[in-house]
């Protein structure tokens, strides 16, 4: 995949996925390189924490590449839809996907193909129990698709910043008594922005004093994601257009990006935390918030309700009244926040950085063992 993207200084080190494997295998000797497609303004080589990164002009050179590349003991593919990661194992080279999504494919063809090369990877990483379901279900075997979520940092995002509450309310212009609702995310169309700003308004008009805090990149008008020209996001409308629509101006604070610092404030000063993406697979900011104990509003999609359970609030995706009805719920009821922060800080640790390496390295030390 397109390396270091938009929300990447958002996340902590510990949960960077490219680099894991990397520093995994370093401790063994053995070195690693980052291949990915060349990017306007970029260097079709550079340095980044020690590992070479490497860029080509093209999937097929890039391929080529691989093929005739004679050191090579594992490949680790990012993002089903992305070319060199999906045709990788057309080299010859033992490969692993890491999907980044249970969507198989956009239509019966794609979908086709791509279950035809994910069953030529040695393993396929799903990251929530749904994806492996799903995966097992088209009929890849159970021996070849790994539950393996990503790396959170739970212990950085389990601890209050260095600064003040009261001093982190100033920089972003929110008030003592205001009722922080916050989203964190690289938003995109299946974000479903929109929805989370009606929901808001619906709420706003039961709690004057709340406020929604929005982190993260607007991708909304991205060229680069193609994929949101897609008549299912016809009917996506803009945040200003919100905004101006439900008269919430100076009621929705934009942040911008920040970085993963920047976001443990934001999460120190929130009341709760929503996501409303459909699709989403791990979605890592809803992660970083049950570890900061911030009770969730999520969409009932099975890669949500099957990892969190009872541990969450749901609402449907693109419902704004069903998701102003879970803002409401939280905000009338401190017990219920209380309880599920407690529960959330118990249940996040199975995702910490410490265990997540172990899984890593049994994976990889049976896969370069047995070749």
């Amino acid at each position: 995949m397109s390396f270091r993207e938009a929300s990447g200084k958002q996340i902590s080190s510990k949960e960077d996925y490219v680099l894991n494997p990397v520093r995994l295998v370093k401790r063994w000797g053995i070195s690693s390189e980052v291949w990915s497609l060349r990017k306007p303004n970029l260097p079709d080589e550079e340095s980044y924490e020690g590992v070479l990164v490497r860029r080509f002009p093209g999937t097929a050179s890039l391929l080529w590449n691989l093929f005739k590349e004679k050191n090579v003991a594992l490949v680790l593919a990012h993002l089903r839809p992305y070319p060199p990661a999906i045709l990788s194992p057309l080299t010859g080279k033992p490969s692993i996907l890491i999907p980044h999504t249970y969507e198989l494919g956009s239509n019966w063809l794609i979908k086709k193909i791509s279950l035809f090369l994910m069953k030529r990877f040695k393993k396929v990483i799903a990251l929530t129990p749904y994806e492996r379901g799903l995966y097992l279900s088209h009929g890849l075997k159970e021996k070849k698709v790994i539950l393996l979520p990503h790396a959170i940092d739970v212990d950085f995002f389990s601890r209050a910043p260095k600064a003040s509450k009261a001093s982190i309310q100033k920089k972003f212009g929110i008030r003592k008594q205001d009722f922080i609702v916050t989203s964190i995310s690289n938003f995109r169309k299946f974000k479903n922005l929109d929805t989370i700003i009606e929901a808001f308004a619906l709420f706003n008009q039961k709690c004057p004093s709340s406020r929604l805090l929005i982190v993260g990149e607007n991708q909304l008008n991205n060229p680069r994601y193609k994929d949101q020209s897609a008549s299912r996001f016809k009917d996506v409308r803009g945040p200003d257009e919100m905004i101006s629509q439900h008269q919430l101006n100076g009621k929705v604070i934009f942040t911008g990006g920040l970085n993963f610092e920047g976001v443990r404030e934001a999460l120190h000063i929130s009341n709760i935390f929503v996501n409303n993406s459909d699709p989403e697979t791990m979605g890592i900011s809803v992660y970083e918030a049950a570890a900061a104990g911030i009770p969730l509003c999520l969409p009932s999609i099975p890669s949500f309700t099957a990892v969190f359970g009872s541990h969450a609030l749901y609402s449907p995706p693109r419902d704004p009244e069903q998701l102003a009805k879970v803002f409401k719920q939280y905000c009338s009821q401190p017990a219920l926040r209380e309880s599920m922060r407690r529960r959330l800080r118990q249940f996040i640790s199975q995702f910490d950085y410490p265990v997540f390496m172990k899984k890593l390295e049994a994976l990889y030390q049976g896969l370069i063992s047995s070749r």
